[in-house]
């Protein structure tokens, strides 16, 4: 079973983090479809990448947010139409339900977080740096406090992860399991890999290049 807890000190990961290794520094299963998902928008940005942070920013929301959106929007649809006799064969379906709703609620208020605040706060920041540019950009300290609490956030949603992937046996679907089952694994593990992706990103590559730092630290 893969964990995804990121409570190992010092693991050396940037950039290449986000070409499938957890967090923590773990291998995560690579699925077929994701493989060609990731091969057809093409790599990650890395640390080393000079885009400006704004164009960072886009990628971001134009690759992770709207996938991530979506695909909790498809489990959603997946969890509502479970044939009632899969729930009482099954009873570790009712606690995927509860988790995935959990994680569902935690990311999508995240993300518009980020969009809303934090990203154009950083937007701002990185304007400002330009000596031709007149507006004011984001006290530092505040925002090294905004980004600790997000990557606490990240924490809270990769536990959230390892618990669904627990309650589904890695994503196995039972032998009995209908269509819309093995569908709903095969989702949430593809919402999984693309997660830990987008969170990698962010912690390793987007937030210490907005703070001016190797890795964003925890308060």
């Amino acid at each position: 079973m893969t964990y995804h807890s990121r409570n190992a000190a010092g693991a050396e990961v940037h950039g290449e983090v986000c070409a499938g290794l957890s967090p923590s520094g773990r291998k995560t299963a690579q699925m077929p479809e994701e493989s060609r998902r990731r091969e057809a928008h093409g790599a990650e940005p890395r640390g080393s990448d000079p885009a400006p942070v704004t164009k960072l920013i886009g990628y971001v929301i134009d690759r992770h947010h709207v996938y991530a959106r979506r695909q909790v929007a498809l489990i959603r649809a997946l969890l509502a139409e479970l044939p009632e006799a899969q729930e009482k064969s099954h009873p570790e379906l009712s606690r995927v339900r509860g988790l995935f709703k959990l994680l569902r609620q935690e990311l999508l208020f995240h993300m518009e977080k980020e969009e809303v605040s934090i990203f154009p706060r950083i937007i701002r920041a990185e304007a400002a740096a330009c000596p031709d540019d007149p507006r004011p950009g984001s006290d530092p300290g505040t925002m090294g406090d905004d980004v600790s609490m997000l990557l606490h956030e990240h924490d809270d949603l990769c536990e959230l992860l390892d618990e669904i992937r627990a309650a589904t046996n890695d994503y196995t679907s039972p032998g009995d399991a209908c269509e819309s089952l093995r569908n709903l694994y095969r989702v949430l593990r593809e919402l999984e890999e693309d997660l830990l992706q987008h969170i990698c990103f962010e912690d390793y590559v987007l937030f210490p290049r907005a703070l001016g730092t190797k890795r964003p630290g925890r308060a």
